[in-house]
């Protein structure tokens, strides 16, 4: 399992530095980021991306909108809210419920 995902990991730093050195990443939304690198990286993390039991979308969390609801044994572990490139990553604490703000460039560990 930990190999296929270092695989599927390590294609989908290859598709985003195709998508940059095409210069094409300056024009890159945030939908085109979450379809083509977040969802397929938490996928290759083992989280079932398609079940709202355990990957929740566009969900209210202390009166503001994430992307993402991350859920083990209907207890949430994180949210998450995607951004579209270029971004600096960064991580802001909800009471008592981790968020996490991913972009692109955070897939190649920069931040």
């Amino acid at each position: 399992m930990q190999e296929k995902a270092k695989i599927k990991i390590q294609d989908l730093i290859r598709r985003y530095e195709a998508v940059r050195d095409s210069d094409k990443i300056g024009r890159y939304t945030e939908e085109e980021t979450k379809k083509d690198f977040i969802i397929p990286l938490f996928e290759a993390l083992g989280w079932d991306v398609y079940d709202s039991k355990e990957v929740t979308a566009e969900e209210q969390i202390s009166g503001n909108r994430v992307d993402y609801g991350f859920y083990l044994s209907g207890q949430p572990k994180f949210y998450l809210e995607a951004k579209n490139y270029p971004l600096i990553c960064i991580a802001k604490n909800l009471p008592n419920k981790p968020f996490v703000i991913l972009g692109t460039k955070a897939l190649l560990g920069l931040y």
